[in-house]
């Protein structure tokens, strides 16, 4: 039977949803600104709108509420919901064989094939997440069970169409054959605190109290290995508590979404003003020759693109901001579009005679350039400029887009000279491919993999040998180059259904492949180049400026050749800025899990086990991007193993505090504590003679409520062995919780200046993770997000997860369901495979270099009281008090950080 009270009909919502079905972690893998007149506009309101309307939650009469599903009318209401992989329903549904009252009760029997986790739903009504709210059922697991399972809530955040899943308490893997009460309360409290935080992130422009919260269903999660059976009987599932009557809830959920709505609405006719005036402009762009009439219409074809898509999301009725972020690039390269550019090729064309057009390209940028695209954002033959301090490596790039085939293309590099006659060696300028291959899924925006197969082509890799990674556009497929001894072999890496040994699979997830079945290695340098007729080809350029470099001006040529014959140049100018860029005042890390292994000398493919010479060449390419300290997972059981992995860290430039993720488990402190602290202090002691002054050890991932709060006497264990804690949490619960004895958080989401005082008040750190993950593709989002953005909201450290982490085939994007690999860079045999995404990381951590030297500059300049220097001081002062306010969104950050560092000179 089933009865239910106190439930209202809700009003029909689409129920399209983007769920967080992935807790993506290091530990399992499993803006515009408002314009003045609108703020005058918006005051107004406020000062004509009862107060009772602006209140983020109005106070509401709460009511009685009481669900029971005792499973005796014999109907299911369960329903199958998500999984991460194929499983088999052995037996689901009412039965007799087991009770706990009455004569039936519902039995799950599940064999999880090849994935790990699977959901179910408990058909439902939606329930305002409003006042208080009680769980309990009565559970059994059956005899053959070999798995576990949890309870916990889907909550939907309307009328976002976005929501999340609450788990509560630990997985039930066995109940001894006796019935067990599970219960809970807490679903509200999470859902207007964690998951409303969640909710924000994902959505534009959308504050915490203009959306509503409401509990979808509750749902039943089965857990375990692959091959795992989980058997499991529920009765008596009842819910209790006191919530607000529905058709009040309903007319609040309005007036909380009315800001929010209208401010959407404005920006939907700002971008659609946009279109329509590019259209105008290139309708009025006739008479040209065929190239130039091949590119006005590429960009035809992406303004209709675009204007579909805005027709799309005005219908929803409001914006992911991962659809903000994939569209604005392509907004503002019609924004200062300039229809002269399309005469202006053909007069290029007219006067250079090249079998292809090339084009100088903001390396950092948000717009995907594909290979179809004719018409590519940046100056046509504008040349590269790139401005460096002494030692750093600054990128440029440019594409060329081919006429006709280019087949052999190679390039030739001159030296990097001053009118002063310094010399840059050729050598200290690397030419790379930007490839483009398809990806699964969120790719450019986020690393969940949709359960629609879905593949989209993205600029990612970055090569010296092109073929390495073919691509069959037709068929959408990627394949790889493998070196072995007896010649190159061909692997399709993007096979959903990839298969390998059992025993390669250090979780469900992970494989970790032999390297000798899998030796995939890049070339040295870049490799002649193929650019087919009618597409174009990026290409991607670091210059190393030495650290002895004088300050100055240097120019060179790349020089492009066709069967050894010169066509065309490009041409390169460094300007080389007269002072050092210190260490970022933030503590710069990535969560890094790649270790030494005794039973794995030589390494693997994978994001785990390498050899000393994969782990000395990623080492040196996280310090080269300026990752100064990544988080480390060397276990300490093998202290052999684990001294030479801190030897190898010293080696590779790395200094400061030690951050061990798992090197000592502080979950055993309860049952070893003297044990487990003398480990702690071993620890730290061996770190000492490594010259590392302080170590931090990690606490359970992402914890809350209990498991969170039962971590104090570890962590007091910790601090009393001379140790510190860091770990993954989110804002508001582990600062009320644990804020007075957590040393570090890492915070999911974005950063928040009132959340980093809090920490601040404690003298204890707040750095910032998931904002995103790693292997979203889209460089500009990490030079915002983990760049100036920290700086901007006081932050004292970056740490995302992760440097690279396989969900499968970590070359393969397309073997999890649920999650793609989030691949900062990409393991070889013998090095490292960068991307633009990881490019753009080093840019944000520069800005926040040279944000570092400004800041000093001016205390200097406070403390030497030079009256000469006093107007520039001021101008100082005023730029940086400004860049602290500023809407990054709206701003270009290679023309802030030009600022910068010209204050910064007029200083020194």
């Amino acid at each position: 039977m089933t009865t239910t009270k106190h439930l209202n009909s809700l009003p029909s919502f689409p129920r399209m949803r983007k769920s967080i079905r992935c807790s993506l972690n290091p530990l399992r893998p499993s803006a515009f600104s408002l314009q003045p007149k609108i703020i005058l506009l918006l005051a107004a309101l406020f000062l004509l709108t009862p107060m009772s309307l602006l209140q983020s939650a109005d106070p509401l009469e709460l009511k009685p509420y009481e669900y029971v599903e005792d499973f005796e009318s014999g109907k299911d209401p369960v329903q199958p919901w998500i999984s991460h992989g194929k499983y088999t329903i052995n037996f689901k549904g009412v039965t007799e064989e087991k009770v706990f009252s009455g004569k039936k009760s519902y039995k799950l029997d599940v064999t999880l094939d090849n994935t790990a986790l699977v959901y179910f739903k408990i058909k439902f009504p939606l329930l305002p997440a409003q006042g208080r709210l009680h769980f309990e059922t009565q559970v059994l697991t059956g005899e053959k069970n070999t798995g576990s399972c949890a309870f916990g809530y889907n909550l939907n955040y309307e009328p976002t169409v976005r929501d999340c899943i609450w788990n509560f308490k630990n997985p039930i893997k066995t109940t001894d054959g006796k019935w067990l009460l599970e219960q809970n309360e807490g679903p509200i409290d999470y859902a207007n605190n964690a998951g409303l935080m969640t909710v924000t992130k994902y959505v534009w422009g959308v504050q915490k109290e203009e959306v509503s919260p409401f509990i979808e269903s509750p749902i039943i999660v089965l857990k375990g290995g692959r091959g795992a059976r989980v058997v499991v009987y529920l009765d008596d599932i009842r819910l209790t508590g006191m919530l607000p009557p529905l058709d009040t809830y309903k007319a609040q959920m309005a007036r909380r979404w009315q800001p929010a709505r209208e401010k959407f609405e404005r920006l939907m006719e700002s971008w659609t003003a946009i279109v329509s005036r590019a259209k105008s402009s290139l309708d009025k762009q006739r008479e040209l020759s065929k190239t130039a009439a091949m590119m006005k219409q590429s960009a035809e074809k992406k303004l209709a693109a675009l204007e579909d898509e805005i027709k799309e999301i005005q219908k929803k009725g409001f914006l992911f901001n991962e659809k903000k972020s994939e569209q604005a690039p392509i907004l503002e390269f019609f924004e200062q579009f300039d229809p002269s550019t399309l005469s202006t090729v053909d007069q290029y064309l007219a006067k250079e005679k090249t079998p292809f057009i090339p084009y100088s390209i903001p390396p950092i940028t948000g717009l995907k350039i594909l290979p179809s695209d004719a018409l590519l954002p940046g100056a046509l033959n504008g040349g590269l400029r790139v401005t460096a301090c002494p030692d750093t490596r600054e990128p440029a790039s440019f594409a060329l887009f081919a006429l006709e085939n280019l087949n052999d293309l190679q390039f030739q590099m001159t030296e990097l000279k001053s009118a002063q006659g310094n010399i840059i060696p050729a050598s200290q300028v690397d030419i790379r491919v930007n490839k483009r291959w398809y990806q699964a899924g969120g790719a450019w925006q986020s690393v969940d993999n949709p359960k629609i197969a879905k593949r989209e082509l993205v600029p990612e890799l970055l090569l010296h040998d092109d073929a390495l990674v073919q691509v069959d556009y037709r068929e959408e497929k990627n394949y790889l180059n493998l070196s072995f001894p007896e010649g190159a072999k061909r692997r399709w890496i993007s096979d959903p259904d990839e298969k390998w040994p059992a025993n390669y699979y250090i979780n469900p997830h992970s494989v970790l492949i032999p390297i000798n079945e899998f030796p995939v290695k890049d070339a040295p340098r870049l490799q002649p180049v193929n650019i087919p007729a009618n597409t174009n080809k990026r290409f991607w350029v670091t210059v190393h400026t030495p650290a002895d470099a004088k300050p100055g001006v240097y120019e060179a040529e790349i020089i492009p050749t066709l069967a050894g014959k010169k066509a065309g140049a490009i041409h390169l100018r460094l300007e080389v800025l007269p002072f050092n860029l210190p260490n970022p005042y933030y503590t710069s890390s990535i969560y890094y899990s790649s270790t030494l292994h005794e039973k794995h000398p030589h390494g693997s493919i994978s994001s785990t086990y390498r050899s000393e010479e994969q782990i000395r060449a990623e080492m040196r390419n996280m310090v080269e991007h300026g990752v100064t300290n990544p988080a480390c997972y060397q276990p300490f059981s093998n202290k052999v193993l684990f001294e030479r992995y801190l030897q190898l860290r010293k080696e590779a430039g790395i200094k400061g505090p030690l951050y061990t993720v798992s090197s000592v488990d502080l979950t055993s402190y309860s049952k070893h504590p003297g044990e487990t602290k003398a480990r702690i202090q071993e620890l730290i002691s061996l770190a000492r003679q490594y010259d590392i002054p302080e170590v931090y050890f990690y606490g359970i991932d992402e914890a809350t409520g209990e498991k969170l709060n039962a971590q104090r006497e570890a962590w007091q264990a910790v601090h009393e062995a001379g140790g510190k804690i860091f770990v993954a949490g989110y804002r508001q619960i582990n600062f009320e919780a644990v804020g007075d004895i957590q040393d570090v958080l890492v915070c999911c989401g974005p950063p928040n200046r009132e959340e980093a005082a809090q920490w601040h008040g404690k003298k204890h750190k707040i750095w910032c993770y998931f904002n995103p993950q790693g292997g979203v593709e889209n460089p500009l989002v990490y030079r915002k997000n983990y760049g100036l953005l920290l700086w901007q909201n006081d932050y004292d450290g970056a740490c995302t997860w992760a440097y690279n982490w396989s969900m499968g085939n970590i070359w393969n994007d397309f073997d999890n369901k649920a999650c793609r690999d989030p691949n900062m860079a990409y393991p070889t045999v013998d090095g490292v495979i960068d991307t633009i995404a990881w490019e753009g990381y080093r840019a944000g951590i520069d800005d926040v270099r040279y944000v570092t030297a400004l800041t000093a500059a001016i205390e200097a300049a406070r403390t030497a009281n030079n009256p000469k220097k006093a107007k520039q001081l001021a101008a100082a002062e005023n730029f940086l008090k400004n860049l602290k306010q500023c809407d990054l969104d709206r701003e270009n950050l290679d023309s802030l950080r030009r600022q910068i560092a010209d204050h910064i000179m007029q200083l020194n």
